[in-house]
């Protein structure tokens, strides 16, 4: 075989192993139950109470209505919907609901409302928000939040959760 034979011959089957299918996998992947039709109808009338009810503030009116953790609660609900702060029926409610924790937040340790509670809701929020959002405040906010409850767990002689930072 001359070298150009062989050169063509590599070529060929270099071009063959990259095109040739990828074997299938015969495994079946579990995506879950699908939500019941029902279940999702109930979500989305309470994803729409939520945005008809929120306050300016990124608040609501109900006894705890502007705790922290309520808020963050309620922006998860929105993102587990597959809504995100840019684009979807609920994005200005949850720019709201981010500009108000964000507010809450303590700029020196980071510490989001009266208790840990709130604190650790209000992160994951802000955590799920991140990198999502274009907010340079978000960033900042997250590290402090989560090097608050870091360190508040450091504090604690056992090392767990508490209902203050100290």
């Amino acid at each position: 075989m001359t070298r150009s034979a062989m050169i063509a011959a590599a070529g060929i089957w270099l071009l063959l192993a990259i095109a040739a299918p990828a074997q299938e996998d015969d495994t079946e992947v579990y995506r879950g139950d699908p939500v019941p039709p029902e279940v999702d109808s109930l979500y989305v009338k309470g994803l729409a109470y939520l945005a008809k009810t929120q306050n300016k503030n990124g608040t609501w009116n109900a006894q705890y209505g502007s705790e922290p953790a309520l808020v963050g609660l309620a922006i998860l609900a929105m993102l587990a919907h597959g809504d995100d702060p840019n684009t979807g029926p609920y994005s200005e409610n949850i720019k709201r609901g981010l500009d108000y924790i964000l507010g809450k937040a303590n700029q020196e340790n980071g510490y989001i409302g009266g208790s840990m509670y709130n604190h650790g809701f209000a992160t994951l929020a802000l955590a799920e928000c991140y990198g999502h959002v274009v907010d340079d405040r978000i960033g900042p906010a997250l590290r402090k939040a989560v090097d608050l409850i870091l360190s508040s767990q450091k504090r604690n002689g056992v090392g767990a959760w508490r209902y203050s930072p100290e």
